[in-house]
Formats: structure tokens, sequence, C-alpha cells
């Protein structure tokens, strides 16, 4: 049996990724969306925070590993407001623009 690779882009995996990236970067961080009382940047630290706690499932489980399940307190980290969280490293990271992220709560 071949080794199992990771494919080279996420979009067979993730359809959704690329149009949720879209609006998101279309929309400033504290404009509302359809989840009322959730602005556009509590929707993507829920989703981040989603996303890493999958990863982090799944890498314990193909590793044979136990996998304790975490609470909301996953989004934490983005949150922080000297705006050094993993959000916003990886943001710039990827050539965005952190005057367009607006501020921190």
């Amino acid at each position: 049996m071949a080794a199992w690779s990771p494919p080279r882009s996420p979009r067979p995996i993730l359809p959704e990724l690329a149009p949720f990236a879209r609006a998101v970067q279309a929309r400033r961080p504290e404009d509302g969306t359809w989840c009322e009382a959730w602005t556009v940047r509590d929707v993507l630290i829920h989703q981040t925070g989603n996303a890493e706690e999958l990863a982090r499932a799944l890498e314990a489980f193909l590793a044979g590993a136990p996998v304790e399940a975490r609470g909301f307190n996953r989004e934490a980290p983005y949150h922080r407001p000297d705006r050094d969280g993993p959000l916003l490293r990886r943001a710039h990271a990827r050539g965005a623009d952190p005057a367009r992220l607006g501020p921190d709560r």
C-alpha cells in the first residue's frame, strides 16, 4: 500500500474555503454577519479554532493516541488584545495588510 500524502491544495477537501476567505476579505472585521450578534472577526476566530481543533484531533487519532476534547477556550489565543496572536501572525505571513484587519477586542 502506498504511503498517504496530503493534497497540494485544500480545494478538493475544503471546497468552501475559497468562498469563505473571499467573503471574509471583502468585509471589515467588525461588520455584522448572518449569525446574529457575531462579527466577521468572531466567525473567523471561531472557524480558525474549529479547524485547529480538528487538525489536532485527527493528528492524534492517526498517531493512535487518545484525543481529549477541548471546549471553546481554544479560541482564546485569537482574542489577544496585543494583536500578536497566531491569527494575526498567520494572516500577515500570507501577505494580509494588518491595518485592514482592524482593532482587536
